[in-house]
């Protein structure tokens, strides 16, 4: 619930009010998040589909829910005041790119642990292949 509401904050950052933020996380968290779980872990209708949808790490239903809202909220609040004019370009351009790369940096390699921890095991080779094959997927993401 809380990846997919950051991902929905970073879509809307300063253009709405903090408590919009909040009833938005509320909504989402009290609604809208476990319908899309319901619908896909635990014997949802997803998961009965031929060939039926699975979740690895519940990474799908966080994105897929996450990115809707975002989207949806980004089409109604709209662009930043000032985005797409050529005389204020300058104003949005990134300020400190040594911050942006070491934060990439620390994101990316977050996800090794994150990803490679869904298997939940390292009992087999079925289970080393899985997490050599996430590592590999993560490798290559960004």
């Amino acid at each position: 619930q809380v990846a997919a509401s950051t991902i929905v904050s970073g879509a809307i950052a300063e253009r709405v009010r903090v408590g919009v933020h909040l009833l938005i996380s509320v909504c989402m968290a009290s609604v809208v998040y476990p319908l899309g779980v319901r619908w896909t872990w635990g014997g949802g209708f997803l998961s009965d589909l031929d060939p039926p949808f699975h979740d690895f790490g519940g990474s799908g239903v966080v994105h897929l829910v996450g990115g809707v809202v975002a989207l949806m909220a980004s089409i109604i609040v709209g662009p930043r005041s000032g985005r797409w004019d050529p005389l204020r370009g300058p104003e949005f351009v990134p300020h400190n790119m040594p911050s942006v790369l070491t934060g990439t940096l620390l994101l990316w390699f977050g996800w090794y642990g994150f990803n490679s921890s869904a298997q939940g095991s390292m009992k087999n080779r079925d289970d080393a292949s899985v997490v050599s094959n996430t590592f590999m997927v993560t490798t290559l993401g960004p």
